[in-house]
């Protein structure tokens, strides 16, 4: 979806870049390094709290890795834990917050 947005180039990953290494959450500086030694200018961090057995909440955060600044965030409740309510989840956030928050022709 982010990519047929043509509002994103998305950049290959390696091997080394399976699961980034790097927790946003626990090393602000780490990220923008990260993005930086890739080229990116922009980079979605996502991530799923588990309030309860039933219900989960996923947010994402679309940071601008030029200029160390969040650009959006934005989070939802799903009532589910299934493949079709995350899908949902995500296809939401994406079409009302994430895609519509940087100028276009960025790469991410």
């Amino acid at each position: 979806m982010i990519a047929q947005s043509a509002r994103y180039r998305l950049l290959e990953r390696g091997p080394k870049d399976a699961a980034p290494p790097y927790s946003y959450f626990s090393c602000h500086a780490c990220i923008w390094d990260w993005a930086h030694a890739r080229g990116a200018d922009y980079v979605l961090v996502c991530w799923v709290d588990k309030e309860s057995r039933l219900i989960l909440s996923v947010g994402m955060l679309l940071l601008d890795a030029r200029n160390h600044t969040a650009v959006k965030e934005a989070s939802t409740q799903i009532r589910d834990d299934t493949d079709r309510m995350w899908l949902a989840a995500t296809d939401y956030l994406l079409r009302k917050d994430i895609l519509t928050a940087a100028p276009r022709g960025g790469a991410g």
